[in-house]
């Protein structure tokens, strides 16, 4: 007879127990829907940040990029600017070789050789305002390309 107690008690028991555990379920299942429905609201717009973030930082990579690549031109084009330059001293001293040459020419009056040394000076200096006006170009470039970096 105990033992008939003891086994409907038990029985009830596990009833009681797995009905208060379904119910308990049921609102753990609540909770947890109710707290997953906040954190989707509040993680929400994080991916909007995120892309905006990343956005950004491809933005600044970029942008960066054009600045090395913008200081790398200013580089190059001064060094060519450089090379016109020491070119347009080079002839500049030519030139007043030049100028002595037809002076002694005019001493001698060695016309044929005079008109020679004219011509040559004439071409050369040609050549020096050319190059200046390329010279004045690179240096504009160049200043450009540095202010872009």
């Amino acid at each position: 007879m105990i033992m008939k107690k003891v086994s409907i008690l038990t029985l009830a028991s596990v009833i009681m127990f797995n009905g208060i555990a379904r119910a308990d379920q049921g609102e753990a299942l609540g909770n947890l829907i109710t707290k997953t429905q906040a954190v989707q609201e509040a993680c929400g717009g994080i991916k909007h940040n995120l892309d905006t973030i990343f956005g950004l930082s491809v933005a600044t990579t970029v942008s960066s990029g054009l600045g090395t690549v913008a200081a790398g031109a200013a580089l190059t084009t001064g060094i060519v600017k450089s090379v016109k330059d020491k070119k347009i001293e080079e002839n500049e001293s030519s030139q007043e070789d030049l100028l002595n040459k037809i002076r002694e020419y005019a001493d001698t009056k060695d016309e044929t050789k005079k008109q020679q040394a004219i011509s040559a000076f004439d071409k050369l200096k040609a050549e020096i305002e050319e190059d200046e006006k390329k010279t004045k170009l690179l240096g504009n470039v160049r200043t450009g390309l540095m202010a872009g970096a």
